[in-house]
């Protein structure tokens, strides 16, 4: 793990730069799963601004996404979809769903962290070189733990996952509420 961590910025650089060679099975393998990834998340994005757009009926939807999307921290952008659905549904059996939903995401986000703050690196195996994602060596509270594509396609799985059950949700919340104006 030492050398994994002393050969990272190497990496890095290497990597940004263009100078891994894109032909090489590994680095495809595991920018592939990363990508996927990540981009998976962003279904789990659009699912939650889909919902919080419900219960901010009867405004025009771009200046509300545009504030929606404003705040950056995901934590607030729960609370916020939190706080409306506890006026909208209170005492409403969607509301025990959207708890569930709301836990769901909470837990993932920090499968999301990963793949935002760990650092691409390179490590030695037995069948030459893997990469992988290590948790970054700036932060001296962070501990040591690399991510192979395996755990990257299974974060994929698990967003894609958990934005189909927000897309349910807010399917529900468009049957409950008077469509959005546009």
């Amino acid at each position: 793990m030492i050398d994994a961590l002393q050969a990272q910025p190497t990496v890095l650089l290497e990597l940004s730069l263009g100078k891994g060679d894109p032909a090489d099975s590994q680095v495809q393998s595991f920018f592939n799963a990363y990508c996927r990834a990540f981009l998976a998340w962003q279904f789990v994005e659009a699912k939650l601004s889909g919902i919080f757009s419900r219960f901010v009926v009867g405004k025009p939807r771009p200046a509300m996404m545009a504030s929606y999307h404003s705040v950056l921290s995901l934590e607030t952008r729960l609370g916020m979809i939190d706080s409306a659905a506890q006026v909208h549904l209170k005492g409403e059996y969607l509301m025990e769903e959207w708890l569930d939903l709301h836990k769901k995401v909470s837990k993932r986000v920090a499968n999301r962290n990963n793949l935002v703050h760990f650092t691409v690196t390179t490590v030695a195996s037995k069948n030459g070189v893997d990469y992988g994602l290590l948790s970054t060596i700036f932060d001296p509270l962070a501990t040591a733990q690399l991510l192979d594509a395996v755990q990257l396609d299974g974060f994929r799985d698990d967003f894609i996952e958990l934005a189909d059950a927000l897309r349910k949700f807010e399917e529900k919340l468009v049957i409950r509420f008077a469509p959005v104006v546009t």
